[in-house]
Order: C-alpha cells, then sequence, then structure tokens
C-alpha cells in the first residue's frame, strides 16, 4: 500500500468527494476519468470484465493524477482481496456481505496481523518489491475497506454488521436489495425505499 491514500485522507478530513464505477478494462479510460479530477475510481471486477494486469496499469493511471483507485472484487475471497491489494488498490469493496461472519473475514482479509490475515509478500507493488519495515503498518492505516450489504438477509443482520471492527465504509446495494424483495431493478419501489 502506498503511503498516500488520497481518498482517505480526503474522508478522514471531512472533504466532499466524488467519483465514479468503471466496467470498461483500461488504464486510458482510467486515466482520462482522473484527469478530469475524479476522487476515486472504482475498478469493477464484479460485473465488468477487467484483469488483474489491466487493473494495475488502471490503479497507475489513477495514482498519477491524484485520484484513489478501489477494486470492487467478484466476491468474498481471501485470495481476490489479496491480489487487489497487491496491485496498489488505495481500497478493496466487498459485495454481497448478509452476516456478521462475512463482514468480520471482509474486514480480516484487508488487514494484515494483528488486526488481520492478509498473507504478506513485500515482493509486489504494494509492498514495493522489496522488504520494508514498516510496510504493514502503513497499509493496515492506509486502506480504505469498503462492503456491500445487499439483500434481505443482510439488512436483517444489518446492526450485527455494523459491529465489525475495521469497516470503513459500508454500502447499501439498492439492485440486489430490490431483487430480493421481489421487484428487480425497482430501486425506488416502497419496499426498498422503506428497508432503506
Amino acid at each position: 500500500m502506498h503511503k498516500i491514500n488520497f481518498l482517505k485522507d480526503k474522508l478522514e478530513s471531512g472533504k466532499v468527494v466524488v467519483g465514479t464505477w468503471s466496467v470498461i478494462p483500461s488504464p486510458v479510460v482510467a486515466d482520462i476519468l482522473s484527469s478530469a479530477g475524479m476522487d476515486f475510481i472504482v475498478i469493477d471486477a464484479e460485473h465488468g470484465p477487467v484483469t488483474y494486469e489491466t487493473a494495475q496499469n488502471m490503479v497507475m493511471a489513477c495514482e498519477n493524477n491524484g485520484c484513489s483507485p478501489l477494486f470492487r472484487v467478484g466476491r468474498n475471497d481471501d485470495n481476490l482481496v489479496l491480489r487487489a491489494l497487491e496491485i496498489g488498490s488505495h481500497g478493496v469493496i466487498i459485495p454481497q456481505i448478509e452476516s456478521f461472519e462475512e463482514a468480520k473475514r471482509a474486514s480480516s482479509s484487508m488487514r494484515y496481523f494483528p488486526t488481520g490475515n492478509r498473507g504478506y509478500s513485500p515482493f509486489t507493488r504494494a509492498g514495493s518489491y522489496s522488504p520494508v519495515k514498516e510496510h504493514t503498518n502503513i497499509s493496515n492505516s492506509r486502506v480504505l475497506s469498503t462492503i456491500i450489504v445487499e439483500g434481505q438477509t443482510g439488512m436483517d443482520n444489518f446492526h450485527r454488521i455494523l459491529e465489525v471492527e475495521n469497516i470503513d465504509i459500508i454500502y447499501l446495494g439498492p439492485y440486489d436489495l430490490s431483487q430480493s424483495l421481489g421487484c428487480p431493478g425497482d430501486i425506488e419501489n416502497p419496499k426498498v425505499l422503506a428497508l432503506i
């Protein structure tokens, strides 16, 4: 993890931030979006076709413009999260969280010991390609951890999910929520709005 996390610094200082999602696997698109003044770009590997190699180039394009790249993995999987962070993403977004246990696993996979169980290799972009003594501490303090609570079950367990430590952002997924309530895609449905 790089020493600077532009987005986390702005959020911690109370600034308003603006960003977007990208399902287009292109460093050029990431460069254009970040040059346009976005504070963050979500590189979407849940619904988009991006590979880790392309995503790493997108991460570098964002950083060159002072924009934080976030990586949405396809599921709550330690290895997917690890790889997303090793390419230098400033944060990871983990979808489909429905329980305290799933949220705890997500949180743990994004951080090194003593607050998590993220695998450690210094020979990655995140580790500056060499053993750096303070890498794990820096990364633990700078990574932006986000989970998406989606579906009726996740909402039923929402108060328990809030108890999990080291989650920076909890995002509600209205489209999957609408699907779980029997009105797929109708995010303005009164049932969806009432639950949110």
